[in-house]
């Protein structure tokens, strides 16, 4: 692993992701919003990834057609977000809003060394998890399944084309075909250079685990807006579950200190807590009388897509998450376009659960 290698890597993984993000600017405006245009970004490159990817599955087709297909597809937007930067000048306010909650100087007078202390401490919870998730190697079963698809895909340029396990020539496996994750982790080290094992054990895990707390830091703001102090303890406590999480193989914590690079844990780390996210937004403009922007409803569906990428069990998990959060939407605030809105979103993840049932029927 070359710094080159690691520079096109973060600007894969930085730099495009916020660019394409910022399409997004007319949904969050609020403080954190480069955060958010980082998080988004994801979303759609994995929601683009997911439309591509599987009909080439599907199609037996080579992995070189969809690193040619997502390039183009990338430069597109990007030329599309560029077009959009110059015309509406948005050089002045790209980077508004990082910084941090706005205080009044008696409140943070009052309670300054209680906030630099949650402040360094959630700092060092951070910087230790990283750490350990770079230095330490744990042995995880699944990954002698899903390393081994990205690695074959690395060698041969077929996808899904030969069992794991053995090596030996087989049928596309439906169940793993449909949300093609491996294939992401594949794209990533076939563009920067970096081994498949290396990219999934120790570099693409780092990145996870700061888009998950992003996140988290975006929920935080939301739910303590001007109250430092609460938003640090929260942030504190959510790392602190996070560490003494591992009281399951199946915890939620342990899947994103130890298998952060796979499937599910990225569904339950990012996708759905992105998407209470989306909809803890959709609840506050309801309730201050604001229409949300078109745009809203484009990153909510691209989100339900990327988080059939993850998982087959993805179109099912959101497909009962959305239903829940429309309906009481629709219910609380007599918005019943909410409900044919959620519905759209749940479309796409509704078909990938349909082409499943059929083929394992079939």
């Amino acid at each position: 692993m070359t710094a080159v290698s690691l520079f096109v890597y973060v600007f894969l993984q930085v730099a495009v992701p916020i660019l394409i993000g910022s399409l997004f600017q007319k949904v969050y405006k609020g403080e954190g919003k480069l955060l958010f245009f980082w998080i988004s970004g994801h979303m759609s490159l994995w929601a683009v990834f997911q439309g591509i990817t599987v009909p080439f599955v599907l199609g037996n087709h080579r992995f070189k057609h969809v690193l040619y297909c997502m390039g183009i597809i990338v430069l597109l937007l990007l030329l599309f977000k560029m077009v959009l930067f110059i015309r509406n000048r948005e050089w002045s306010g790209l980077l508004s809003g990082v910084g941090g909650i706005r205080l009044n100087v008696s409140q943070e007078g009052a309670c300054r060394s209680r906030i630099v202390i949650l402040q360094i401490l959630s700092v060092i919870l951070l910087v230790f998890q990283l750490v350990m998730t770079l230095c330490c190697a744990y042995e995880e079963g699944d990954d002698a399944f899903y390393l081994a698809l990205s690695t074959d895909t690395w060698d041969s340029g077929m996808m899904y084309a030969k069992n794991p396990y053995t090596g030996s020539t087989t049928d596309l496996d439906m169940r793993h075909g449909l949300a093609p994750f491996p294939m992401w982790i594949t794209l990533l080290a076939k563009i920067s250079g970096i081994l498949p094992i290396t990219m999934a054990q120790m570099v693409l895990p780092l990145t996870l685990i700061l888009m998950t707390y992003s996140i988290h830091y975006l929920v935080g703001r939301h739910l303590f807006q001007g109250q430092r102090e609460s938003f640090l303890l929260y942030m504190v406590l959510v790392e602190m579950l996070v560490i003494f999480g591992g009281y399951s193989t199946y915890s939620v914590e342990n899947f994103l200190l130890v298998r952060a690079s796979q499937g599910k844990a990225v569904l339950c780390n990012l996708i759905l807590p992105f998407l209470m996210f989306l909809s803890l937004r959709l609840v506050r403009n309801t309730q201050k009388g604001k229409e949300v922007h078109w745009s809203y409803w484009i990153l909510h569906f691209g989100v339900c897509v990327a988080g059939c990428l993850c998982s087959t069990q993805g179109g099912l998990l959101i497909c009962i998450l959305m239903s829940i959060v429309g309906l009481c939407i629709a219910v609380m605030y007599r918005k019943w376009k909410y409900l044919v809105l959620f519905g759209t979103s749940c479309l796409i993840p509704v078909g990938y659960m349909l082409v499943y049932l059929m083929q394992g029927i079939a």
